[in-house]
């Protein structure tokens, strides 16, 4: 890859991909985050522009299939915050209507046409959604592709694997977790 390198974390937490990349040597150029927990993303904000200076673009929004408001009981922020609430509501719960949004027109907003070094996505289990609505072809034109893909009752983690082979993807890497795997994908068109 050429520095400065072109960053996209959907399902950014607190920051930790993009300072990742950092601390290991690359030099990031644009960088945009995406957070749905107004609490976390507060956070994200903070640990990016802080260590990051420029370039670093954010949104607080979740990505789904399908663009809309969400009506979610969040916490303080966690790494298992997801668009489908599960069970009781997180402690120190709060009501937030959350914008939707697609990865397409998230894309579009932060990249244009431009093309994406690396995309980091880690949605908890809303991948299946993403990759299923149609609203995902501007992940062609991302050159890598790391993705945590959640398993359990009625997901076939297959079915995004096979549609990210179908944008041109190959599979670099592969981590079965008991409740998610981590993928590693190369765009064979440009890379």
């Amino acid at each position: 890859l050429t520095p400065p390198l072109k960053v996209f974390d959907v399902g950014a937490n607190n920051g930790g991909f993009p300072l990742l990349l950092k601390s290991l040597g690359y030099e990031l150029g644009k960088t945009v985050c995406v957070e749905m927990n107004p609490n976390t993303f507060v956070r994200l904000r903070f640990n990016v522009e802080s260590n990051l200076r420029d370039g670093c673009v954010f949104y607080n929004a979740a990505v789904c299939g399908v663009a809309r408001d969400l009506e979610l009981e969040l916490g303080t922020g966690g790494t298992g915050d997801t668009i489908y609430q599960v069970g009781e509501p997180r402690k120190g719960g709060r009501a937030y209507t959350i914008r939707g949004m697609t990865f397409d027109d998230i894309y579009a907003g932060a990249f244009g046409d431009g093309l994406v070094d690396v995309c980091k996505i880690d949605i908890e289990g809303a991948e299946y959604e993403v990759f299923a609505a149609g609203h995902n072809a501007s992940v062609a034109r991302c050159r890598y592709v790391v993705i945590e893909i959640h398993e359990g009752e009625g997901r076939d983690p297959e079915r995004v694997v096979r549609t990210l082979q179908a944008l041109g993807f190959v599979a670099l890497s592969g981590n079965d977790g008991a409740r998610e795997s981590v993928y590693g994908f190369k765009n064979t068109a440009l890379v």
